[in-house]
């Protein structure tokens, strides 16, 4: 029963766990069904429980005190601390005793601090260790406990594997790792297996340092030799004198007479007189020239050049008075005599490449090495989505990806392309330009233009905000304060002290005097906020329209932003009563309670909203 708590444990954390035939017996099975997204505090006849996001008891009322943090629900901790027990988030027992402090360690282990004290113990309910210092899971496999300053390692049902004590243990993947008098020793889990079998610890010779490396490779030093290691402690990268520095492809090793190159499979290219890595290119030095390299096939890949320079993520060699640029998928440009060459950073992982040619025509290429356009200006820079800035006598202009002039060169600024639209600044006036229907506001506004759909924007004029087509055409008046976007059809707009949903096609307001709006979820693809108009709360959607009628005291979301679960009151004053109901994410009700004293109330609700 023991070992198959451990399996489950260690089972429930891979991302989707193979479970073996007839391994999940009905308490296994249940457990890992009843997971909940999370849990919400629930009250009655003043002793708490806990339901999940669907409303169904899994926690019994029967606690006396809760955490004040378990009051505002969202509650994901596998384990909750209540009334000097530990009890699971399905609501078994783990633990029984005061528990001050909790922390999980992994694999169904957790470290619990109580009156001075730490001890190990596990979800299925056993001690594991007592007054410990410190512990740690390692590679899924053993525990590593400190006490009285010192490690040892125990197989995961407790058996000590080793009756040496050390300074440190930790473990990269497979391997475990010893430390003593600041020397490092190896071993891996097959030569761990030689303890539970009877034998002695195997462990490697000292090293000075160990470092995790990728692809689950170590690095060791011991003195001036450098080497790595698989997770087989096999050699990968020679065990050398040499310096190993890390890189994308593997390593570089720089010895006596010049720089190795070694990839991830540790294959060792001859020595060279130098080497430049430049992000994803590598240029190697031989008999005076440059080549490029390709470390992964271990192979040159180019023509001998006088010297090799990077343009961000370009290359390009020189021979004499030729240029050759190098660009993604082996692509490769001979130019003659070219003028200065410059990188355009894009966005993301668009770049360019800025060629000057002897008739002053500069020329684009993007990171394949398709020429995209050539055009006059003093600068240029990408602005997104194919669209780029360029500026002539210190002004700017717009043109794309084809080279076509959308707006001259005659504004102080512009910004980047959101959405297709541009923001413009001209004498400190604002204006806007729509790239795909060539809509051209002109700089006339006193702060910048903000899209609000395809079709109209919300400006500033006045001193107040409103609505204003790509014609120029006001679709409004402009007297609200604050506008914020609710669906293409209808505006969250405030006035005064209060908010209002604006409809604005009709130019008239649909619900008002809200005193207040608090956004609950507010994704591309729903908005949901709970209002307060007078002093009554309710829950709307801007899909789903009316989610809760706004007939509440009080209205909190104890759930999470993508699935909501709202804590609602009502107060009936005369009759000193607290109303509270549960209701989930589409408005069903999932549970009433009624408290006939105001102490009753304040025990349940979530203050910190």
């Amino acid at each position: 029963k023991k070992a198959g708590q451990l399996v489950f444990h260690i089972l429930s954390e891979e991302e989707n766990p193979r479970w073996p035939s007839q391994f999940l017996n009905d308490s296994l099975r249940h457990i890992e069904t009843t997971r909940s997204l999370y849990l919400v505090p629930v009250l009655k006849n003043g002793l708490y429980g806990f339901m999940n996001e669907g409303g169904k008891l899994i926690i019994a009322p029967e606690f006396k005190n809760i955490h004040p943090d378990y009051l505002c629900g969202n509650i994901t901790d596998d384990i909750l601390i209540l009334d000097d027990k530990l009890i699971a988030q399905n609501g078994s027992l783990v633990y029984r005793g005061k528990v001050d402090e909790v922390a999980e360690l992994g694999i169904g282990f957790l470290k619990i601090k109580t009156g001075g004290h730490v001890k190990i113990i596990h979800k299925a309910g056993f001690v594991f260790a007592d007054s410990v210092q410190e512990a740690r899971v390692l590679s899924k496999r053993y525990l590593a406990i400190q006490k009285n300053n010192l490690w040892r390692l125990f197989t995961l049902t407790g058996r000590q594997l080793d009756a040496q004590a050390w300074e440190d243990i930790t473990a990269f993947q497979e391997i475990v790792i010893f430390k003593r008098n600041n020397k490092y020793y190896i071993a891996t889990k097959k030569q761990l297996a030689t303890i539970a079998e009877g034998g002695g610890l195997i462990i490697s010779e000292p090293f000075d340092d160990v470092k995790k490396w990728p692809y689950d490779l170590i690095w060791v030093k011991s003195g001036e030799f450098e080497g790595v290691l698989n997770q087989s402690l096999q050699t990968v990268m020679r065990y050398d004198k040499h310096i190993l520095k890390q890189t994308f492809f593997g390593a570089t090793a720089e010895v006596l007479n010049g720089v190795n190159l070694y990839n991830w499979a540790g294959q060792e290219a001859s020595t060279f007189e130098q080497v430049n890595v430049f992000g994803p290119w590598v240029a190697v030095k031989k008999r005076q020239s440059w080549f490029l390299f390709e470390p992964h096939l271990q192979e040159i890949e180019s023509i001998a050049y006088d010297t090799i320079k990077a343009e961000g993520p370009f290359v390009t060699g020189l021979l004499t008075d030729t240029v050759y640029v190098h660009f993604a998928s082996n692509i490769r440009r001979l130019l003659i005599q070219p003028g200065n060459i410059t990188f355009i950073p894009g966005k993301d992982s668009t770049s360019f490449l800025l060629i000057e040619g002897s008739d002053q025509m500069k020329s684009i290429y993007d990171i394949k090495g398709k020429k995209l356009f050539s055009a006059t200006f003093d600068a240029i820079e990408y602005a997104g989505e194919e669209i780029f800035v360029f500026t002539r006598k210190d002004k700017k202009g717009l043109i794309n990806a084809v080279g076509k002039i959308l707006l001259s060169p005659e504004f102080d600024a512009i910004g980047s392309v959101k959405d297709r639209v541009v923001s413009l600044l001209k004498a400190r006036r604002f204006g806007s330009y729509q790239i795909d229907q060539e809509k051209f506001i002109k700089p006339q506004y006193d702060r910048n233009l903000t899209p609000y759909t395809d079709q109209f924007l919300v400006i500033h004029k006045d001193g107040f905000y409103g609505f204003l087509g790509w014609e120029n055409k006001p679709l409004s008046q402009f007297k609200f304060d604050e506008i914020k976007y609710w669906d293409d059809s209808v505006a969250l707009v405030k006035k005064g002290a209060f908010w209002n949903f604006y409809n604005i096609a009709s130019q008239k307001i649909i619900e008002g005097n809200l005193r207040h709006v608090s956004m609950i979820k507010n994704s591309p693809d729903e908005k949901v906020a709970i209002i307060q108009k007078d002093n009554t709360y309710g829950v709307i959607s801007n899909e789903r329209n009316v989610i809760i009628p706004a007939s509440f005291s009080d209205i909190i979301n104890l759930g999470s932003e993508e699935l909501p679960l709202y804590f609602t009151e009502k107060h009936i004053a005369e009759a000193s009563l607290f109303i509270v109901i549960y209701y989930d994410h589409s408005g069903q009700m999932l549970r009433k309670e009624i408290y006939e004293d105001e102490a009753d109330y304040d025990k349940i609700y979530c203050s910190d909203n």
